[in-house]
């Protein structure tokens, strides 16, 4: 199995992994309205990244578009998207991690 290059946990029953070709969002706990799920983003399939920070109110998040996708949640509808990821804190490895994910989307639309 592939070692991820960042790993995260965030909002309750939530975590990140981000490989060097994709990224997967894992749901568990009893906490979690999907309870376990794991879904896989080869960076090929992500047109854009949504981020905002986490603040004192808000959790922050990483919402993943995809191509092909003609959805447009809101962010009302964020508790059912199966492309987002919430965190509470952490907003320097968040944003760190988002880089990371934007230039491997555009290195792998090189190939």
């Amino acid at each position: 199995m592939d070692k991820a290059e960042y790993t995260m946990e965030g909002g309750v029953g939530m975590k990140l992994d981000v490989f060097r070709d994709k990224v997967t969002i894992s749901t568990f706990g009893i906490f979690s309205q999907k309870l376990k799920m794991t879904k896989t983003i080869p960076y090929n399939s992500i047109a854009s990244i949504e981020f905002r920070v986490s603040g004192s109110i808000f959790s922050g998040y990483m919402k993943f578009k995809l191509h092909g996708d003609g959805r447009n949640p809101t962010i009302w509808d964020t508790a059912d998207e199966e492309n987002l990821y919430n965190f509470s804190g952490q907003n320097e490895l968040a944003e760190e991690i988002k880089n990371y994910i934007e230039k491997q989307v555009v290195a792998s639309q090189k190939h």
